[in-house]
């Protein structure tokens, strides 16, 4: 379960190692909330999940508005100041002027990202048992199934057919569409 600190100093967690349960109706976004509170201190944090994704970010200062996302970590200190903001360098994976965007919201919880030969992406929402596309040339989103597979990633062959690797049944299935 996720862990919310407000109003405390001087606290350090050592050796903590948080766990994720995605069998919850909503999975916390976060391991770590914090809230107006100054020195405290992680000592080997550690965040894990049964899923891909452990939490959308390990901690999340509320004060500051800053999003921790290493999941594991040796040591971290939040001093409860203002971050300084560091001077933005060149990406050295990015175009310059690149921009990463959010195109779409409201999933549980997102796994098994496979990119079609068109560029499109298709991945899948586990819990609600949806497989999802973003057309890269619509710049929309649809559902391409809502059966019951209980998929849990996706791959395209060479003939470029979506393969479905599902937890369905007594051993792990592999469903394809065109």
């Amino acid at each position: 379960m996720p862990l919310d600190i407000r109003d405390s100093s001087n606290i350090t967690f050592a050796n903590l190692h948080m766990y994720r349960v995605v069998s919850s109706y909503q999975p916390f976004r976060h391991a770590i909330a914090l809230s107006n509170s100054r020195k405290i201190r992680f000592r080997n944090l550690h965040c894990y999940s049964d899923s891909k994704v452990s939490f959308a970010n390990a901690i999340y200062d509320r004060s500051s508005n800053i999003n921790i996302r290493q999941r594991e970590f040796a040591w971290l200190t939040i001093s409860g100041r203002a971050p300084q903001i560091p001077e933005k360098k060149p990406s050295p994976v990015l175009p310059e002027n690149a921009k990463v965007e959010q195109v779409a919201t409201g999933f549980f919880n997102v796994s098994g990202g496979a990119v079609d030969a068109s560029g499109n992406i298709y991945f899948v929402d586990a819990h609600q048992q949806t497989i999802y596309c973003w057309s890269a040339s619509t710049r929309q989103l649809s559902k391409v199934r809502d059966n019951p597979l209980d998929p849990v990633q996706l791959f395209f062959d060479k003939a470029g057919d979506l393969i479905v690797v599902s937890y369905a049944g007594k051993l792990q299935a592999r469903h394809s569409w065109r």
